[in-house]
């Protein structure tokens, strides 16, 4: 039968030894945590975790953003463009981000203007990767667009990056793996597909058809969000391959739209998507190489700055 000092002794066992023990575990965690964010989330600049964060948390009065999708991200050359640049351009990004995004931004005492790309199907629903939002959770707008994929775990150190830790590793030996360029959060597939096997790309993308659907709920709010401030907004559309509008259907539509939205006193569209560029300046039918950005970004810096005020 157990007496009362063979208990008194086991607790005294339990305080001097697991006690000790687990809060030695649960202090390396934080710091494992801590050490992970800082070295490898905040040092992956073309992270959309980083990006997400930078925009949430930082301000940069001369800063000149640039929103969008992964078209955003490999199109927009800072350097080429105006080097205030800093391209947030996140992969899966649509009008519901990119509203989240530009809401944010206007909250901030800045006059520079806005880039946004536009994407034909910006309307479409799609959330991607909720490893590029756990570092910004504690950020209202941003637990809302998580929405239903957010987890208890997601707002405590040590924990929150469960799951998606091998995301952000992609992302930081990525950058320094050499095979790509780097440009102020953007990221630039430096190859080019071989003949035949783009030949492939072509083919398939004629065979897809895209059709142009009007959402009126999302466009009101939209255009409400673009004309809440005076700062200019541009909003670019970064070159495609021609195989891509061949199966664009309702294209009468879509160019309605645009030009309601260039009729906005702060907005100016311009359409760069017929761009002529050869194949070998493309990834893929919807997205251009290092090479087709720097043709797109330099003739971009060159509109922005006869399109754009002295000063901004």
């Amino acid at each position: 039968m157990e007496t009362s000092s063979t208990t008194s002794s086991s607790r005294r066992v339990l305080t001097r030894l697991v006690l000790p023990v687990a809060g030695s575990i649960v202090v390396l965690c934080l710091v494992v945590d801590k050490l992970f964010f800082s070295q490898v989330i905040m040092k992956s600049t073309t992270a959309g975790s980083y990006k997400t964060w930078r925009l949430f948390h930082e301000t940069h009065a001369e800063e000149i953003p640039v929103f969008g999708s992964s078209r955003a991200s490999g199109s927009f050359v800072s350097e080429a463009i105006d080097p205030r640049c800093f391209n947030y351009g996140i992969e899966k990004t649509m009008i519901d981000l990119t509203s989240i995004f530009l809401a944010e931004e206007l909250k901030k005492d800045k006059s520079t203007p806005i880039i946004i790309d536009w994407d034909y199907e910006i309307f479409r629903n799609d959330k991607g990767n909720i490893a590029h939002f756990i570092p910004s959770i504690d950020q209202p707008p941003i637990a809302g667009y998580i929405g239903k994929d957010e987890r208890w775990f997601h707002h405590y150190p040590a924990v929150r990056f469960f799951n998606v830790y091998d995301d952000y590793v992609k992302s930081y030996i990525g950058e320094r793996s050499g095979s790509s360029r780097i440009s102020n959060g953007g990221f630039f597939v430096t190859f080019s597909p071989k003949p035949e096997q783009f030949a492939r790309m072509v083919a398939t993308r004629r065979k897809s058809v895209f059709t142009w659907t009007d959402d009126v709920a999302k466009q009101s709010a939209w255009e409400k969000l673009l004309t809440s401030t005076s700062r200019p907004i541009v909003l670019v559309i970064a070159p495609y391959h021609p195989s891509y509008y061949e199966g664009f259907r309702n294209m009468e539509g879509a160019a309605a739209y645009l030009a309601k939205l260039d009729a906005l006193p702060n907005v100016t569209v311009l359409d760069y998507g017929r761009m002529p560029l050869p194949d070998d300046h493309f990834q893929n039918t919807t997205h251009v190489n290092y090479a087709g950005a720097e043709v797109f970004s330099q003739e971009l810096g060159k509109t922005l700055k006869e399109l754009l005020p002295a000063g901004n």
